[in-house]
């Protein structure tokens, strides 16, 4: 009986098809210009445009012009065709007899007109339908078997076939089809995808760039107000300067010392002027501190309104360009908007690039069992004459840790007692194949073929191609299985040298007797036994291979992990504080923040109890009051100080604008010691005194001028009675003396009323003192709105670490990594998303036949059934085209990938060895067989694109010109070829056999064996045997001879091919035989 012990498979470039073969299995569809063939060819010189050819033929279908089904089925050839469906046995000699019988002459036949015109109708049909597809269900099948039979006929017609062999009709009737190439490829529609795609691009980034606009417009506006705050500061504080360094004569040169005069406004920026023009204000000089107020207040506006979270709601698009969006406040980002979804245009007609790389042979090692024998002596017993032994056994289960680092349950008794493993062999190459695999950094393994050898390179074969792949199949098998049989071999002698430790229990007895009258000295030998395989290779049949080249494979899954482990928990992950410039990320420093930018980091944080910056002026008001009575006891002394007033913390004065109210009550006579004497002083500074005394007159004074505002002057009366005078001014602005200037941390400003006084007066000064902030509390305020950011950030942080733990907690999230096996569909999964992208030339945008029901307003799922038919079918040809589930791949290394990305791909880990590379894959080399059958629609696909066949018998494309025989199309060597290997165990061949006993020839009876039956495996009353030699069509020899009973009409059952000579393997187990005799 024979096992399978494992699978593996060679790619090689297909072998060559002699010349001979080729005029027979290839038929060039279009021989010479005629019917609509020439119309398809000027509309792709002239218009290269896809929509207009298929057009022309969809016309051509609805007019009826070309051959429809039923035509076809009731023509003469159609009628023919039917006969020829229904012979078993196909003959030149019959098939001549019949077309004449229906056609009359063959030869003129041929030669007529009317031939002629089938044959074109027929070949244009194939070239529409292979444009479009039809209606009519299996009418490309019946075109195409038509225009081979129209080959048949021109072939039968020439002498030299009058006596083609069934072979040579076979392969006539399986002949490929090949398409015109300067026709075929029809223009690809994805060029104009990609400018309609390019076109809805260039509107997106408009769109996108629209609203960074307005970023950039209110950011900009922010940083030159902040630009002009600092120039009017700075420049109104050198301005004070030099005015209280002038002279004391020339310091009332100035009309007002909030003001910049037009001499330096004409100095400012044009950025700090452009600011102002903002403002309104176009006047030559300016109030700085109302300047810088509105600038302020203007800043905290925009700061509110902006919006700084672009692309925090925007849905990714692969197809997109990533635009950095330059924020105030935040991560950088990309910002992609997310258009509204578009009508279904899913037609089908895509066509991508796929290397076509060569054929995979399917090799399998099969074992069979031949025989047991003894091997090395295990163990001997001596039991002495008179002695008795006894020993008791328990079996033991036990979990013990091998050297191969596996876990293994076993139970163990006695040696005698033991069992073997059928599977060994076959168990041990699988995990030699394993390590394989993990030392070719990422080569996979799939359940059907084994490990990939890959043999093929250049694109032409040379016609040693299959010998030196079953060579090479047949060393790797060999050495496969030597490195397994010796993991085997050194396992069993660790198991061997383990049994010693068994624990002895009274479970069974084995006793040994020797105390009879007649004994002798007793020696029991135990040899260890063996068993002998003889290990085989065989060729299962060969598959066309596919290879992509996938850029960033795991690209889309990293980022949709990303988004995944945001969307785990409905808490958001808040962004580092900082910002993003020229599309780096910045932390945030505490001399960052500024009035422009706190709002942003406020908004972001949710910081309610965040402080506004203390502005950058303010000012502090207050009256100050005196009044006195008269008397007459001398003057009244006067001294009067604010003691209350204080300065704002941070803040030191720059200036003090006064207004001083005043008079005094004279007396009705005026007497000698009236006298007046007023004061006033600020900030160390006397602003204006006041001095009336009595001259000596005694006429009384006129009603009008008893009460006296200080307000004016003194009249010529007041002069006559009083000596006196007034300095100073009653309402002014006056800087701080320069030490209160410079002093940052003054607390008060004085203001004080002294002299004296013998007449009644009152008098009020109101003054306002300016404050400039200081640089010790704007720090402060940027250290305390940096701690509260960091704080609210730490906050939300925590809050999304703790969200996350949990509902990884509740997901099992503590296990790291994925199952292996998991991985392994996740990556057979991308690969397959990005390897039918690239072969179709699509991005899956057409596919939305599931929508939603928006008539009854419950937006329910729902599909449209058009939609889902045209999908479907191409949904269903590339599931079923390509053996998916057998793909076989290559990680290479992450610097082939975006450079930027590299830090990031460096530092990604996974348990999975293998998925760690998927994910740092900067390109993944993939291979992916055919699925036998479906070559000719595949291929078909890759040259034509548009809809693929529906029918398994699909038209090539020529790669050369018609009639040229000097270059062979490496697809066409991949095509025939494929319709000769056998991908099944066993198939029925024609005729039949006869058999006799002990002998090795076999004689058939309307057979068709050949050379390459050598080496095949035939199929006789179930037992299998290995045909040795061709001797005839109806002869064949086998290498042993039959062993059954004689036998005639047998069917004929062929299956797999022997590759190369089988070779005895010698397996140890952990048996034991005890020898007959103790003789050594």
């Amino acid at each position: 009986m024979q096992e399978e012990i494992f699978r593996f498979s060679i790619i090689r470039n297909p072998q060559i098809i002699s010349k001979e073969k080729v005029k027979t299995s290839v038929i060039h569809l279009i021989d010479q210009e005629d019917g609509i063939y020439p119309l398809f060819t000027k509309l792709k010189a002239v218009e290269k445009i896809r929509e207009k050819i298929v057009s022309t033929a969809k016309n051509g279908l609805r007019t009826g012009g070309l051959l429809q089904r039923k035509t076809l089925v009731n023509s003469t050839i159609g009628k023919f065709s039917e006969w020829l469906s229904t012979q078993k046995k196909l003959n030149s000699k019959t098939i001549t007899q019949e077309a004449e019988r229906l056609f009359g002459s063959l030869n003129k036949f041929v030669a007529s007109e009317k031939f002629k015109l089938e044959k074109f109708k027929i070949s244009d049909s194939i070239i529409v339908v292979s444009i479009v597809k039809p209606d009519q269900n299996g009418l490309r099948s019946e075109l195409m078997r038509a225009r081979r039979i129209v080959f048949l006929l021109e072939s039968l017609a020439k002498p030299e076939n009058a006596n083609l062999t069934t072979k040579g009709i076979r392969e006539i009737l399986n002949a490929t089809i090949l398409l015109p190439n300067d026709l075929f490829p029809i223009p690809d529609e994805n060029a104009e995808l990609r400018e309609k795609n390019i076109k809805a691009h260039d509107q997106r980034k408009e769109k996108i760039q629209n609203r960074i606009d307005k970023i950039n417009v209110s950011s900009e506006k922010l940083r030159a107000n902040s630009e002009a705050i600092d120039e009017l500061t700075e420049l109104h504080s050198k301005h004070l300067f030099e005015i209280n360094n002038k002279p004391l004569t020339n310091r009332n040169d100035a009309i007002s010392l909030t003001f910049l005069p037009a001499n330096k406004v004409n100095k400012l920026s044009v950025t700090t002027k452009k600011a102002l023009n903002n403002l309104s204000i176009h006047d030559t000089m300016v109030d700085v501190p109302f300047v810088v107020a509105a600038l302020e207040s203007e800043n905290t506006r925009i700061s509110k309104k902006i919006d700084f979270s672009i692309g925090d709601n925007e849905a990714f698009n692969p197809a997109d360009v990533a635009v950095i969006v330059e924020k105030t406040c935040g991560a950088c980002e990309i910002a992609i908007v997310d258009e509204v979804k578009k009508p279904n245009n899913f037609t089908g007609q895509t066509k991508g690039k796929v290397n076509q790389i060569g054929a995979q042979d399917l090799m399998m090692v099969r074992q069979s069992l031949l025989m047991y024998e003894p091997g090395e002596i295990a163990h001997i017993e001596n039991v002495l004459k008179g002695e008795s032994k006894s020993k008791t056994h328990r079996k033991l289960h036990r979990i013990e840790e091998t050297v191969f680092e596996e876990t293994e349950q076993s139970e163990e008794v006695e040696n005698e007692l033991e069992t073997t493993d059928r599977f060994e062999l076959q168990s041990e190459t699988s995990k030699t194949i394993a390590q394989d695999k993990s030392i070719e950094a990422g080569v996979t393994v799939t359940a059907k073929y084994g490990p990939t050898k890959i043999e093929a390179f250049g694109n032409y074969a040379s016609s040693t191609a299959t010998e030196e792949s079953r060579n090479s199949s047949s060393s790797y098998a060999k050495d496969v299985v030597s490195r397994s049989l010796k993991n085997l071999k050194e396992r069993v002698l660790k198991r061997r040298s383990k049994t010693q430790i068994n624990e002895v229990e009274i479970i069974n007895k084995h006793k040994i007797d020797n105390t009879n009258d007649n004994a002798e000295n007793i020696a029991g030998i135990y040899h260890w036994v063996n068993k002998l395989y003889e290990t085989q290779i065989v060729d299962y049949g060969t598959r066309t291979m596919l290879e992509f080249m996938i850029p960033e494979p795991a690209a889309f899954y990293r980022f949709a992990c990303d988004q995944q482990a945001n969307n785990l928990t409905s808490v958001k992950e808040p962004n580092p504080p900082g910002f993003c410039q020229a599309g780096k990320f910045f932390p945030l420093k505490p001399t960052d923040l500024s009035a422009s930018n706190y709002m942003c980091f406020v908004g972001n944080y949710n910081m309610g109890d965040a402080q506004p910056p203390p502005p950058s002026y303010t000012q502090l008001t207050d009256v100050m009051q005196y009044k006195s009575e008269a008397t007459a006891a001398g003057p009244i002394p006067i001294g009067e100080e604010n003691t209350e007033f204080e300065i704002t913390d941070g803040y030191h004065p720059i200036m003090v604008g006064y207004k001083i109210t005043g008079g005094n009550v004279n007396s009705i006579l005026t007497e000698e010691h009236d006298e007046i004497l007023i004061q006033v002083t600020i900030g160390g500074t006397r602003v204006f005194s006041l001095f009336k005394s009595a001259v000596g007159h005694e006429t009384a004074w006129s009603k009008t001028k008893q009460l006296v505002d200080w307000d004016n002057e003194f009249s010529a009366e007041e002069k006559n009675h009083f000596q006196g005078n007034k300095k100073g001014k009653l309402s002014d602005t006056i800087l701080v003396n320069s030490d209160a200037f410079f002093t940052q941390n003054t607390s008060s400003i004085p203001i004080s009323i002294t002299g004296h006084s013998t007449l009644p007066l009152s008098m009020s000064i109101h003054y306002t003192v300016l404050c400039k902030r200081s640089s010790v509390l704007y720090q402060q305020w940027q250290m305390e709105t940096f701690n509260a950011i960091m704080s609210a950030y730490e906050r939300l942080k925590f809050e999304y670490d703790e969200s996350l733990e949990n509902q990884q907690y509740q997901a099992g999230g503590y296990i790291q990594g994925e199952n292996p096996l998991i991985n392994r569909e996740v990556e057979k999964t991308e690969l397959k998303k990005h390897a039918i992208s690239i072969l179709t030339g699509q991005q899956y945008e057409g596919f939305n036949a599931m929508g939603k029901d928006h008539r009854q307003g419950l937006g329910y799922p729902e599909m449209d059934l058009e939609d889902a038919s045209k999908e479907g079918e191409f949904v269903q040809f590339f599931e079923q085209a390509l053996e998916w589930r057998h793909a076989t791949y290559l990680f290479y290394d992450y610097f082939w990938g975006r450079k930027e990305n590299w830090i990031d791909t460096m530092k990604t880990k996974d348990v999975d060895p293998l998925f760690e590379k998927f994910l740092k894959a900067g390109y993944a080399r993939v291979w992916i067989p055919i699925r036998p059958s479906f070559e000719p629609m595949m291929l078909n696909y890759i040259k034509c694109g548009g809809e693929p066949w529906s029918e398994k018998d699909a038209p090539q494309v020529s790669e050369n010109e018609v009639g040229d025989d000097n270059e062979q199309s490496p697809s066409i060597s991949m095509i025939e070829e494929m319709k000769e290997q056998l991908d099944n165990d066993f198939v029925q061949r024609p005729g039949t056999i006869s058999v006799t006993e002990d002998s090795n020839i076999l004689i058939g009876t309307g057979t068709d064996f050949s050379k390459d039956d050598v080496d095949r495996e035939i199929l006789i009353h179930l037992e299998s045997y290995r045909i040795a030699e061709f001797v005839s069509a109806t002869e064949i020899a086998l290498r042993e001879p039959y062993l059954g009973e004689d036998d005639t009409n047998i069917g004929v059952i062929m299956g797999i091919k022997y590759v190369g000579e089988p070779w005895v393997v010698e397996v140890p187990t952990s048996l034991v035989y005890l020898q007959e005799d103790g003789t050594l």
